[in-house]
């Protein structure tokens, strides 16, 4: 989303034909398609938003879910009995439900869940940043450093993930 490309950084210096879509560098501020990388940067930010939220609820309900089969699992430990026609007394086969999800996969899907939630702050990261360097969103020094303090404060919200 930011900072250095070689597939771009390179062709441009070498002039030669690029291999990819070139970019607008955060530098770039007055580049024609600037207000298009705004564009760009703000659809993403909430696609990523709300992709985590959905992520975030998706993960809950799953984890719900997985914590019921397990409760169903220790009750069908008890032992139950039944008394037959001929009026003797035999064990009813527990029936365990089988389900495809369980406490060790969800290690992986809280790592995928992790995971969106770092694209939806980088997203918001860079949008700010850029923002920060956007003449008509922050004229002033004071609104550009109040972009840059969000866009710190994501970083460190980011970190939080890894804790």
């Amino acid at each position: 989303m930011s900072g250095g490309d070689t597939w771009v950084d390179i062709p441009r210096i070498l002039g030669i034909p690029f291999t990819q879509p070139d970019k607008v560098h955060i530098k770039e501020n007055t580049d024609p398609n600037w207000r298009h990388v705004l564009k760009l940067l703000d659809a993403m930010q909430m696609s990523f938003v709300k992709l985590s939220s959905e992520m975030d609820a998706l993960t809950k309900e799953i984890q719900l879910y997985v914590d019921e089969q397990l409760a169903v699992v220790e009750d069908a430990d008890s032992s139950s009995t039944t008394l037959n026609v001929d009026g003797t007394i035999s064990a009813v086969p527990t029936i365990v439900p089988h389900f495809e999800i369980n406490s060790e996969a969800m290690v992986y899907l809280s790592e995928i869940q992790d995971c969106i939630k770092l694209l939806s702050l980088r997203s918001q990261q860079v949008q700010r940043l850029y923002q920060s360097r956007d003449a008509s969103l922050s004229s002033n020094s004071e609104g550009r450093a109040e972009l840059q303090r969000q866009a710190r404060a994501l970083v460190h919200q980011a970190e939080e993930v890894y804790i």
